[in-house]
């Protein structure tokens, strides 16, 4: 069973304004700014660490969740992980609002009901040694 970890309307916004436009956006404005400021063309390759971040952050994020015969699966482009059932201590099944713990742009009003998963019902908070 797979559990799909999709962003709405919002997040995807928020995440490409922010994470895109100031992410490295503002660092390549900045280093053209110094290029023209200095006239030193080395100042443009200040963005990359920063366009280098991003490329692993896309990588390492879940896109979604399978349940397996042997465990959990954390599906991502990168580094996929099985969470065997007897590592995981706890669970709990309490609805939580989106964006809980989170106050900003992100927070949204309501619970994770009304999607076709169950996980998106509950709100599953998985505790697991590794």
């Amino acid at each position: 069973m797979h559990f799909p970890a999709t962003l709405g309307r919002r997040q995807r916004l928020v995440a490409g304004v922010l994470g895109i436009g100031l992410g490295f956006g503002g660092p390549f404005l900045g280093s053209v700014g110094l290029v023209a400021a200095t006239g030193d063309p080395t100042a443009l390759i200040l963005p990359l660490p920063f366009l280098g971040a991003l490329w692993a952050i896309q990588g390492l994020a879940p896109s979604g969740y399978t349940l397996e015969d042997r465990g959990v699966r954390l599906e991502r482009r990168w580094l996929r992980r099985l969470i065997p059932y007897d590592r995981i201590t706890g669970c709990d099944r309490k609805p939580r609002p989106i964006g809980a713990g989170f106050c900003g742009p992100l927070r949204h009003a309501g619970t994770r009901a009304g999607l076709d998963s169950p996980a998106r019902e509950t709100g599953y908070t998985l505790r697991h040694e590794w």
